[in-house]
């Protein structure tokens, strides 16, 4: 978060706009973090099955509904899902996988072609 703050104070700008640019760099990767965190807090788990449903499991252990949302990204190792919980409240899950390894990984990417399509 700080690298991009220095990299917006670096930009051959006005010192007045790069200034403001920076401040809201920094509010806004605040409020980023708050968000993860909040919703890390509040799930110990994440299930995708193989129709595409998504749940969270809570801190109580319960499997509850939730909504993969576009924007959504999964690679060959790395992948990084968009999720809106049941509250309303929207967050990102990173993951790692190998897809020559995991078959499970395997089926993400290609469930996520096609959710991602339709989302």
């Amino acid at each position: 978060m700080a690298t991009g703050a220095v990299l917006i104070l670096a930009m051959p700008l006005a010192l007045l706009p790069r200034i403001v640019a920076a401040g809201l760099w920094l509010i806004i990767g605040g409020y980023d973090i708050v968000r993860q965190r909040r919703a890390y807090r509040r799930y110990r788990g994440v299930r995708l099955d193989c129709e595409g449903r998504l749940e969270l499991r809570n801190q109580g252990g319960d499997w509850l509904h939730a909504r993969l949302l576009p924007g959504s990204l999964v690679l060959r190792h790395l992948g990084w899902i968009r999720i809106r919980d049941e509250r309303g409240s929207v967050f990102a899950e990173p993951l790692r996988g190998h897809c020559r390894d995991s078959p499970e990984w395997r089926r993400l990417q290609v469930l996520w072609r096609h959710i991602g399509a339709h989302s």
